[in-house]
């Protein structure tokens, strides 16, 4: 029996970027600059997210076959995806939410 991966999420289109907004914007009524922030922020982590996890991880976890110098590039690439995720969070004070 073969290991089924598990679906991931897919970056969100225009469509649902629209709806996050308007959500963002009738929850919490923000004034739309600072809605399109935090909506802006949580596109931008998602996609550092899914780079984290469906591609560099993987590299990782293959990477028996890899030089040490790849190892460690992607390695590089990990925490600059982190200090981008960490810097929208920042940027968007989605920890004053």
């Amino acid at each position: 029996m073969t290991k089924r991966e598990p679906d991931r999420p897919t970056a969100l289109d225009e469509a649902q970027t629209s709806e996050l907004l308007w959500v963002l914007a009738k929850t919490l009524k923000l004034e739309q600059e600072r809605s399109e922030a935090i909506a802006h922020a949580l596109v931008d982590i998602q996609d550092s997210v899914q780079t984290i996890y469906g591609t560099l991880i993987p590299k990782l976890l293959a990477s028996r076959s890899l030089p040490t110098a790849d190892v460690l590039d992607v390695l590089w690439t990990i925490r600059e995806e982190f200090r981008h995720v960490e810097y929208h969070i920042q940027d968007a004070g989605l920890l004053e939410l």
